[in-house]
């Protein structure tokens, strides 16, 4: 999809970076450096942005000043060697060693994290091999939902997806979510074997196994923030 010359408008209220592409909205994002990119429509005036960032002006400013925290606690962490790292919902110390996980302790050679992260995925990969799959089996005898087959990668744009196929791939760093918000996860995929869409009936599907949904949703949510403020995401 073609896209126009990207405008930053210094003068503005929220200095903001203006994508304009064949879109039929406009759309607000915000970059985890705290940076504010805009997508418009290519006719969509500059007033109408203009009025549509003045309107999430609240939004933007409460975001941006999160990212930016963020953003300055992760550049932080890359440059140090981590004393904690989240796992199962809790946070573990880390201690110099040879690369590994044993009795709730990850083992890291001295280094700053930005130097071991790649070892760091590594052991993420193992645990997570080794916790999946018996959760999956469990909640596919409860929903009567079975998968081809399961596989762990290290995405980090999603925590799991379901394939044509019915093939479901984890994300390793889900690892990182209290056991509970996995489960729901979990669920989430295995409702795609029988529901390959995000509709009314696929939500009231997951929510049979997992009333609590929303509140495991919002655990997620911390738990990438928990990620990010630890320079993992």
């Amino acid at each position: 999809m073609p896209i126009s010359k990207q405008d930053i408008i210094p003068g503005s209220p929220i200095p903001y970076t203006l994508i304009r592409s064949r879109r039929k909205t406009i759309s607000i994002r915000i970059l985890p450096s705290g940076e504010v990119e805009v997508r418009a429509p290519m006719r969509a005036s500059r007033r109408a942005v203009e009025e549509f960032i003045y309107e999430k002006s609240e939004w933007i400013h409460l975001h941006v000043q999160r990212n930016q925290e963020l953003y300055r606690q992760k550049k932080k962490s890359l440059e140090t060697f981590p004393r904690q790292i989240p796992f199962l919902g809790a946070q573990l110390p880390v201690l110099e060693g040879e690369v590994s996980f044993s009795r709730g302790v990850f083992y890291l050679p001295r280094k700053p994290l930005g130097e071991l992260l790649s070892l760091l995925q590594e052991v993420y990969k193992e645990q997570a091999a080794a916790y999946f799959p018996g959760r999956t089996e469990y909640w596919a005898e409860k929903t009567e939902l079975y998968p081809e087959g399961i596989s762990v990668g290290s995405a980090k744009g999603s925590w799991g997806s379901c394939t044509g196929k019915n093939t479901i791939r984890f994300s390793c760093w889900l690892m990182a979510a209290p056991p509970e918000a996995i489960d729901a996860v979990i669920v989430h995929e295995l409702c795609h074997i029988k529901e390959h869409n995000h509709s009314k009936k696929f939500w009231r599907l997951v929510e049979t196994f997992i009333p609590d949904y929303s509140l495991q949703r919002q655990r997620l949510k911390d738990t990438l923030r928990n990620l990010e403020a630890a320079g993992l995401r």
